[in-house]
């Protein structure tokens, strides 16, 4: 486990392990962070997203983490919201579909670049 990560992990049922961040004014965000495997285990596959509204992923393909060492850094600038919007940071149970040795940190910091 990592001091300065958020630990994420999805369910046996094929529950979505989910952070919801809510807008708190409309602007531009830079949106920057990290998801990193935390597991060690040969098995350990999940899949990591980033979906603003419920709808629109920041990725273009859906990354997938296999345990440690495998991390996926990210970096979004002037990503338009608006108030009330929510930003999801999602942690699933990978192609194999199982959720064993999953276990996945976050690290994430959104700062309001721009007001509209």
């Amino acid at each position: 486990m990592l001091p300065d990560m958020l630990h994420m992990h999805p369910g046996p049922g094929g529950e979505y392990d989910i952070v919801r961040w809510t807008c708190p004014k409309s602007g531009k965000y830079t949106i920057t962070g990290q998801f990193r495997g935390l597991d060690r285990q040969a098995n350990a596959e999940c899949d990591v997203n980033i979906v603003l509204n419920c709808s629109r992923s920041l990725f273009s393909d859906l990354p997938v983490l296999r345990g440690i060492p495998t991390e996926k850094s990210f970096a979004f600038f002037d990503v338009a919201l608006l108030e009330a919007n929510t930003v999801d940071f999602i942690v699933g149970f990978g192609p194999a579909r199982s959720h064993g040795s999953d276990s996945t940190g976050l690290k994430v910091k959104i700062v309001l670049a721009m007001k509209l």
